[in-house]
């Protein structure tokens, strides 16, 4: 699965995230461990194959 608008309203209330600073953080973070990366286009996804099915379990 991937995002292309982290910071759009839509995703926003779906995971009721509130501030768009502290999504900002957490993208940069996760890239920065390699948990998530972003392609050309500017989407992100999750990297491993295994946290992403673990992450879909959670929701």
């Amino acid at each position: 699965m991937k995002v292309s608008a982290p910071y759009g309203a839509d995703f926003m209330l779906k995971h009721n995230l509130t501030a768009v600073s502290s999504v900002k953080l957490a993208l940069k973070s996760l890239l920065n461990k390699t948990l998530i990366l972003q392609d050309k286009s500017g989407s992100f996804y999750v990297y491993d194959r295994f946290f992403s099915l673990w992450l879909r379990q959670t929701n």
